[in-house]
């Protein structure tokens, strides 16, 4: 339950004031009107100014301006449910109850949504070690014929068992297998896979909102008006959502012009973990090969699509048509003080293009590479560690931008 109330006030349209930056590099300061998927207006010395959307790089919210005391994500409580739904959208909540075919969550006191269970992908309820992280990341990828729970062990391992969750409690998750049914303790439990038939929906990505608590939301289409209190968005899924204006912090719509390499499937994963022993481990990969991993800037609560590598490893993928550039930053992240040096690097169709040394702690080094249709991307680390094992380097929100 939250504990943080805060007192929020309707805006007029004279109050809101936005900063917007177009894709031409210039910076607006001027009250909104409206916004829709096709146009921006504003507000500027009396007369009103229309801006169409393609030529709209950034538009952010004045906290003062849209009756919230912050709009900055790191003054806000922390949230710990973390949802990823069936077309790649991700959040966080603060609550979250189910009947089975309906779950709803809560991610502020003002802001709550209720969407059919079976838009889920998974949920996760717990904070979890590294180790438990990169295990639920492989659950998460597999292939699943049944709901599944993810238990957390003694021995601080997580355990997948199928079956099928008919509700979720503030306490506990009701679930059948073996011809029984359960309350598992919401304690017990380290996150929910839900099984669903429903295709994700491949719709064209239109900008992505991201709220004070920290939330990206991706979507289709965008709509506020000086009537509504709230930004009304679409989903990829095809599921309407609606954002407090207060809430409300930046409108991304570069990112409708690019794509995070996270949301590309690898054509293939390797670890060079070299075991002393000759046999293969079950769920092996999953652990120790590349993942997907939520980055976040110690000084920041905004969280980034990210790629981490445990020590040597390969992650391959093909670069899709329409893309020129692979933009963002690598990282040697080590968990002591001290740590292996690293080698990163990128390969276009096995031929070296960029790489860096990564000999010092927690520092940022950007890569830029060219790329063109069809070429075979490769992102390659090496260590030094006896073990090819070590040190972890994070890939942190590579994108492919058009």
């Amino acid at each position: 339950m939250f504990l943080a109330i805060w007192m929020f006030i309707v805006p007029t349209v004279s109050d809101v004031t936005v900063v917007v930056r177009t894709e031409a590099g210039v910076e607006l300061s001027s009250n909104l009107v409206s916004l829709s998927q096709e146009e921006l207006v504003l507000m500027e010395s009396g007369q009103r100014r229309s801006l169409p959307v393609p030529e709209v790089a950034r538009l952010s919210f004045l906290a003062e301006s849209i009756g919230s005391p912050s709009n900055t994500p790191g003054d806000f409580p922390q949230l710990e449910t973390q949802v990823t739904l069936i077309d790649g959208t991700r959040f966080k909540a603060a609550e979250f109850e189910s009947d089975g075919a309906t779950s709803t969550f809560a991610i502020h006191d003002s802001f709550s949504i209720e969407l059919p269970t079976n838009l889920i992908q998974n949920v996760q309820l717990a904070k979890l070690t590294d180790t438990q992280q990169a295990r639920w990341q492989a659950i998460c990828e597999k292939t699943a014929s049944a709901d599944i729970v993810g238990l957390l062990r003694p021995e601080g391992t997580l355990e997948p068992i199928e079956g099928m969750i008919s509700a979720v409690t503030a306490d506990a998750v009701r679930f059948k297998f073996s011809g029984q049914t359960i309350d598992v303790p919401r304690s017990k439990i380290g996150g929910i896979r839900t099984f669903t038939a429903q295709q994700a929906s491949v719709s064209r990505v239109l900008a992505v909102v991201e709220d004070a608590l920290g939330n990206r939301w991706p979507t289709t289409s965008v709509d506020w008006n000086e009537d509504q209190s709230s930004l009304a968005i679409k989903l990829p899924c095809d599921w309407s959502v609606a954002i407090p204006l207060s809430l409300t912090s930046t409108i991304d719509f570069q990112i409708g012009r690019s794509v995070y390499l996270t949301t590309i499937t690898p054509l293939s994963r390797t670890s060079g973990l070299d075991l002393p022993f000759n046999q293969q481990v079950p769920g092996l990969l999953g652990v120790f090969a590349p993942h997907v991993y939520s980055y976040r800037a110690p000084d920041s609560r905004r969280e980034v699509p990210s790629i981490r590598f445990d020590g040597t490893g390969t992650s391959v993928y093909r670069i899709p048509s329409g893309y020129r550039r692979l933009t963002g930053h690598v990282v040697l992240a080590p968990q002591s003080s001290q740590f292996i040096p690293c080698r990163a690097i990128v390969l276009l169709d096995n031929r070296p293009v960029w790489e860096a040394v990564l000999s010092t702690a927690n520092t940022l080094n950007a890569v830029d590479v060219a790329v063109q249709a069809e070429q075979r991307l490769e992102l390659h680390v090496e260590s030094k560690s006896p073990l090819n094992i070590g040190d972890s380097v994070i890939w942190i929100g590579l994108k492919l931008e058009k």
